[in-house]
């Protein structure tokens, strides 16, 4: 598979997800004190507590982050690597860096998958 074939395979998983994280409750989520997640519109999500309180604190902040970080860096990410394929016109130098960044960029997704 070409890197422009990884990039597209790439792309695909992404859509994917984020059609995932935009079935979920609508954001932004926040953390109450007693580590439950909520919003304005539904007093709860999940529930964090049950480890310990450092790590209750920690999974409940990043829970509540993650419903709107996570979809803007997989946008991020789908237009960074949109803006490297249209440099596969190019036949140039700049092609070929794009083609290294591309495959840093796939080596990375599909080895956290």
């Amino acid at each position: 598979m070409n890197i422009t074939e990884r990039a597209q395979k790439v792309l695909t998983e992404i859509d994917a997800a984020l059609a995932l994280a935009e079935k979920t409750t609508p954001g932004p989520w926040q953390q109450d004190l007693s580590l439950v997640i909520t919003t304005y519109s539904n007093p709860e999500i999940c529930d964090c507590d049950g480890y310990s309180i450092k790590q209750d604190e920690d999974n409940a902040a990043f829970i509540a982050a993650s419903r709107t970080g996570y979809p803007m860096s997989l946008r991020c990410l789908k237009t960074a690597i949109g803006g490297l394929l249209r440099y596969d016109d190019c036949g140039s130098e700049t092609w070929l860096w794009a083609q290294q960044t591309l495959t840093i960029l796939c080596d990375q997704w599909e080895n956290n998958l």
